[in-house]
């Protein structure tokens, strides 16, 4: 269980007993200490803990990813967490951002979770650059 405290999200902090499985898997009881099977059930991104994204600034970016891949909603409590800790992504390795960015956008209609990731505060984290331009008015006509 001490492993499972060290995870991500609630929906990854599940186990079983290998010591217990049998050929009759009704009785294969589950090993999950932070209510991950209903998370599962009810399509749910939570966060394991309060220092989950601390120990590893790309799960910001991945809950969101998981959220769009799963067709999930974040819990409220993750999204504070993840707007607490959004200045941290600045410490994930570009290769990773990359990685989380681009299956991202492979999701079916990834336009939709865009806005999403400017509400949490990762765009700008990501792209500083992008600060500045919001709120610009656009002109009419671009040439």
């Amino acid at each position: 269980e001490q492993d499972l405290g060290r995870r991500d999200f609630t929906i990854d902090s599940i186990a079983v007993d290998l010591e217990e499985l049998t050929k009759d898997y009704a009785d294969v009881r589950l090993i999950d200490p932070f209510d991950g099977w209903a998370d599962l059930q009810n399509g749910v991104i939570r966060a394991v803990s309060e220092t989950a994204f601390q120990s590893d600034a790309a799960r910001l970016l991945r809950a969101v990813r998981l959220a769009a891949e799963l067709g999930f909603g974040l819990d409220s409590q993750t999204e504070v967490l993840i707007q607490r800790h959004c200045h941290l992504i600045a410490n994930v390795a570009s290769e990773r951002l990359r990685e989380e960015l681009l299956r991202l956008l492979a999701v079916p209609e990834s336009q939709r979770f865009l806005p999403r990731l400017d509400d949490l505060g990762l765009v700008t984290a990501i792209f500083p650059e992008l600060a500045q331009a919001k709120g610009v008015k656009q002109p009419k006509e671009h040439f």
